[in-house]
């Protein structure tokens, strides 16, 4: 059975502003201690920052994000949907949503999610990666394939999107495309658990390849 690549990542909503600043801002103080993986601290400090101005969208995303990071899944599903209550058009909170969905091992509502997302951020690359991992997840290939066809042409060195593509073309039998694939990825990334997989598949697509000579 082949092993897909499928990494996610949650969109956190950034701040600007002085780090002297952080000691008297929850909100801050939240986004400090989330980017340092404390996230019943980072939980608490938005909790107080949403407690002295609960409209705030970016408080409330990162509450979401935290609590996913926590696999707190409820509890994140219920912030985000909250945000778009107030603003059905939130991109971030709809693509935070489906890996809420993905977490809860709902692929159907998680594809639905990224496509939402999409549709009012064209160029959500993150959206297009983890579509083309849901569609994959669906057995959707050529929609996957179109998706980190897309990937690849806004970012030509995205890992995940390599790996997986060399999969997908394998699987269709363009052994050239798949080979070309696994050399781009293992330029990359020559010496990952990944890298190991894609040295052995690679050398047996070699083989296959001059087989047919």
């Amino acid at each position: 059975m082949k092993t897909f690549h499928h990494g996610i990542t949650l969109l956190i909503a950034s701040a600007i502003g002085l780090m002297s600043c952080v000691a008297q801002d929850p909100y801050l103080k939240g986004n400090r201690a989330l980017e340092q993986g404390a996230y019943e601290e980072a939980i608490r400090h938005y909790q107080e920052a949403l407690s002295k101005n609960s409209s705030d969208p970016r408080a409330r995303n990162n509450l979401g994000v935290a609590y996913l990071r926590a696999d707190k899944t409820d509890e994140a599903f219920r912030e985000f949907q909250k945000i778009l209550a107030q603003n059905p058009a939130d991109a971030k909170a709809h693509f935070n949503l489906g890996l809420v969905y993905y977490k809860k091992g709902l692929y159907d509502q998680e594809l639905e999610e990224y496509r939402k997302t999409i549709a009012l951020d064209p160029d959500h690359f993150d959206a297009h990666l983890n579509l083309g991992h849901a569609y994959l997840a669906k057995g959707r290939l050529n929609e996957a394939i179109q998706q980190y066809q897309w990937v690849l042409e806004k970012n030509p060195n995205q890992l995940t999107a390599l790996y997986n593509l060399s999969l997908l073309y394998e699987d269709q039998g363009k052994t050239r495309e798949a080979i070309a694939f696994l050399e781009r990825y293992l330029k990359l990334d020559p010496r990952s658990d990944w890298a190991e997989k894609a040295k052995r598949r690679l050398e047996s697509l070699r083989k296959k390849s001059s087989s047919k000579l």
